[in-house]
């Protein structure tokens, strides 16, 4: 964890210097996304985890449990809030950088089947973000476009081919493998350094506190994840499966938010609070988290 704060510390540092502009963020974002996290993903699924496939629907069962708690309590816990912030709330609920930070963060608490099991536990959180994420904040929905845009995710299909790769046995070339492997290594760096140029745009002159935005981080960052592991505990969950459950909701608000808000003419100021604030707080959580639940599996 000391590595992954020093990464986030650069990433700051880059950003309050002016070293790392918006274009480079953007850059930076495209790249993570389709290649460095998409080879993540397949290099995960060359773990050994046996041949009984229980596990993979054991993961997926509480993949969707996680997401129907996030949708109910993004419908019922913000209706007093006004209506052009009401949908940033329900959207930072519902889509947790849990596909943007989660993946380098499950590698980096519990290994590499940690990150297999991670990859495959998001699968029902990428249709959530393109279908219940979007009708925070519009209810004209495409619905073949949603279908579209979820499947041919870079992150779905490498999810896929990981494990096809798998199930089939089948070995890579050697030249494949390490070109993937290479690119998978980058995975926490080049987010860490990420998510330190969001907490880089923090003004210190403007408060980002505000009662409903500290009460979300509390809901986003510590009620999630206590529910999960609670049910995932109660159901005698392998420790692997509850921890990486965990760990995954524990994450803070997307990233997305502010441009979700920015495209359908929410409040993007709030939307940016929302993101910069839980992203702040998670530093003290994870790491929180990551040692109650390295506890229970000893």
């Amino acid at each position: 964890m000391v590595m992954m704060f020093l990464l986030i510390l650069i990433g700051f540092m880059l950003r309050k210097t002016g070293k790392f502009t918006d274009a480079g963020k953007k850059t930076v974002v495209d790249l993570i996304l389709y290649v460095i996290i998409p080879a993540n993903i397949i290099k995960s699924f060359s773990a050994e985890i046996g041949d009984d496939a229980t596990f993979f629907v054991t993961i997926i069962l509480v993949g969707i449990f996680s997401n129907l708690l996030q949708i109910v309590i993004a419908k019922f816990v913000y209706r007093k809030l006004p209506e052009d912030i009401r949908s940033i709330y329900r959207y930072s609920t519902i889509v947790p950088n849990s596909g943007f930070i989660g993946i380098p963060l499950a590698e980096s608490v519990f290994g590499i089947i940690g990150l297999t099991y991670a990859s495959i536990s998001l699968i029902p959180n990428r249709f959530v973000v393109w279908t219940g994420g979007v009708t925070c904040f519009s209810t004209e929905l495409d619905y073949k476009k949603m279908i579209k845009e979820t499947l041919t995710h870079p992150c779905i299909i490498a999810t896929f081919i990981g494990i096809f790769i798998m199930f089939a046995k089948i070995t890579l070339p050697e030249p494949i493998l390490q070109t993937i492997t290479t690119c998978s290594n980058a995975c926490t760096s080049l987010t860490m350094i990420y998510v330190g140029t969001i907490l880089g745009d923090v003004n210190f002159k403007e408060s980002l506190f505000s009662k409903s935005i500290f009460n979300f981080c509390i809901m986003r960052l510590i009620i999630i994840p206590a529910i999960i592991y609670m049910v995932c505990t109660a159901f005698s969950m392998e420790p692997l499966i509850t921890g990486v459950s965990v760990i995954l909701c524990a994450t803070p608000a997307g990233s997305t938010t502010s441009i979700m808000a920015s495209k359908y003419g929410a409040n993007e100021k709030v939307a940016t609070k929302i993101v910069i604030l839980s992203t702040a707080l998670s530093l003290i959580t994870i790491p929180l988290w990551s040692i109650i639940l390295l506890s229970a599996m000893k």
